[in-house]
């Protein structure tokens, strides 16, 4: 399974698992890098250390982030969906007999 469902790209996915294998690895400096890092940060997938550094969190608490995430987006959605249903009798009441 990948996480795509989750909110994540394939290069997002990619870079997190990259660095759950070797945290240590060289990142490189690029935007799109930079970019892909600070949004695996806000998600809750990497945090920096005070020095900067990048530590990657444990993919149990990270998928859990993530799917406590996309519940509360749903749940969220599923509200908006439903108060259609406070429209109807307003909009009965403005149906002419035909």
């Amino acid at each position: 399974m990948n996480l795509a469902g989750l909110g994540l790209t394939d290069y997002e996915e990619h870079v997190y698992r990259m660095l759950l294998r070797e945290p240590a690895v060289p990142i490189p400096g690029d935007s799109v890098m930079a970019a892909t890092l600070a949004r695996l940060t806000g998600l809750g997938l990497l945090r920096r250390t005070p020095p900067g550094d990048i530590v990657v969190v444990d993919p149990q608490s990270a998928v859990s982030r993530l799917i406590t995430r996309r519940l509360n987006e749903t749940n969220a959605e599923m509200a908006r969906i439903t108060s259609a249903w406070a429209a109807l009798p307003s909009l009965t009441g403005d149906a002419r007999p035909r």
